[in-house]
């Protein structure tokens, strides 16, 4: 993925990211107009495999936005940055239920990096 693109993605998952903690407020309307402009140019510009990992990324950021949204203290807020920072350090095991696979293993191997 190029620079351009790579940019482009984050603008999208930004956006999206927007969309939910700016929910039922003034600035919803603009953003969303904003954002489906932007998944239009990803539509026709990706293939569809990069078009998946895309809107993958976009679900898993909408789930992590939506959690800390709904964060109603800095006690639970803190607890889901804990859980999230242990998960990308590797100390939490994730084990896919159908493979037996560790999903850490997985993550590691994408970047080389076990983060």
């Amino acid at each position: 993925m190029t620079t351009g693109k790579k940019n482009k993605v984050v603008q999208y998952l930004v956006q999206n990211t927007a969309m939910v903690l700016l929910a039922a407020t003034p600035n919803e309307a603009p953003i969303r107009a904003a954002t489906e402009k932007t998944r239009s140019k990803i539509l026709t510009d990706s293939p569809k495999e990069e078009k998946d990992l895309i809107f993958h990324m976009r679900d898993v950021i909408l789930k992590l936005a939506s959690k800390l949204a709904n964060c109603e203290s800095v006690d639970e807020l803190r607890a889901a940055e804990h859980l999230m920072e242990e998960l990308i350090a590797g100390r939490i095991i994730i084990v896919d239920d159908a493979t037996g696979k560790i999903l850490e293993e997985q993550l590691n191997e994408q970047d080389g990096s076990g983060i």
